[in-house]
């Protein structure tokens, strides 16, 4: 907003004594002469001043911040799909009543994802926060995973910075005293995530530990949206890139860790793993490295991927996890077999 004072006008308004000291004839009302505002005309432009100095220094921060969407937050379970939703709407009322930063409103942040590209309003992984950040137009993104274990809801909140392409922040909490105790413990997470009343938000020096989340049988990279069984050789056996997708297709008949979409790796997906060691300083022994992150049983070999040879039939794409060279290789070699499935969320078997 803009706003002008016209100096030229003043002086058909602004009060000046007469030369005699007393009201003149227009009623106490004369020619403006600067130097001579009476009181408390003068008092008058002093605040109109401070006042749009005051507007200008809110915009101003208004501008650098940006607004903040709050994308709603996904959960392990159905049965705790609204609970997550509460979670969601307790965070944005806690942001908006700090006054620090603005929120955008759920009802237009929804209209604008469904109308452009029909992608859903809630997720908790790190390529979709991209996306909802681009079409939003806003500089972050906030994002939550509710999950269930017993009688108790472990709650995560990651702070994405769209310029940056990168998670900033991540804050983990839990709660066992049902929902109002889940909901006040979500308003004090956003405090920490976004250093609201006085908290500073803090850069954890784990923070890329907090890209995989560990359960009994299952690994989920939060950063890709992937599900790895944590067994890395289930199969206890190489066998052929055929027999490699047989297994699995026995895996999903078993219904192993609960789920039956599980798959081959793509060639892309199984470099994941070797390009966050290598981004760790670890450029051989993958397979120890990977092992002391959490997994079991990583093979010092190559495992196979789900990506077909474009330039020669009969050859897939292998992954050896001790050097980590990804290499074409003769469909009927044998190869470890490391089952994957996409999701969205983690779940505790």
């Amino acid at each position: 907003m803009n706003i002008m004072i016209n100096i030229r006008h003043c002086r058909e308004w602004m009060p000046s004594p007469s030369r005699s000291g007393s009201p003149s004839s227009r009623g106490g009302f004369g020619p403006w002469t600067p130097g001579r505002i009476s009181f408390p005309w003068g008092m008058y432009l002093i605040i109109a001043s401070f006042a749009i100095a005051t507007l200008f220094v809110n915009n101003a921060v208004a501008s650098t911040t940006g607004p903040i969407a709050v994308l709603n937050f996904v959960s392990g379970s159905k049965l705790d799909g609204d609970l997550a939703l509460a979670a969601t709407d307790a965070v944005r009322r806690k942001i908006a009543a700090a006054g620090e930063y603005a929120v955008m409103d759920q009802r237009k942040m929804e209209n604008l994802l469904q109308e452009r590209s029909g992608a859903p309003t809630g997720c908790a992984e790190k390529r979709c926060a991209s996306e909802a950040g681009r079409i939003l137009n806003v500089k972050t993104v906030i994002l939550g995973s509710l999950n269930k274990v017993g009688n108790t809801y472990y709650l995560t909140l990651s702070r994405f910075n769209v310029h940056e392409q990168n998670i900033e922040y991540v804050v983990d909490d839990k709660s066992a005293g049902g929902r109002e105790d889940l909901l006040r413990v979500a308003s004090q997470m956003t405090d920490k995530l976004l250093g609201i009343g006085g908290h500073s938000p803090q850069r954890s020096s784990t923070l890329e530990n907090k890209r995989f989340i560990y359960s009994k049988a299952t690994v989920f990279d939060k950063e890709k949206g992937l599900m790895w069984l944590r067994n890395a050789d289930s199969a206890e056996k190489t066998m052929t890139w055929d027999g490699a997708n047989d297994y699995v297709r026995h895996l999903n008949k078993q219904q192993v860790a609960g789920f039956d979409d599980w798959r081959l790796p793509e060639k892309d997906e199984l470099s994941g793993l070797v390009e966050f060691a290598n981004n760790q300083g670890v450029k051989r022994n993958l397979n120890e490295y990977l092992g002391k992150m959490g997994f079991t049983n990583v093979r010092a070999d190559f495992y196979w991927t789900a990506s077909l040879s474009e330039e020669m039939g009969g050859l897939a794409w292998a992954l050896d996890l001790y050097t980590g060279m990804l290499s074409t290789a003769n469909m009927g070699n044998p190869g470890y077999v490391w089952p994957v499935r996409r999701s969205t969320t983690w779940y505790v078997e």
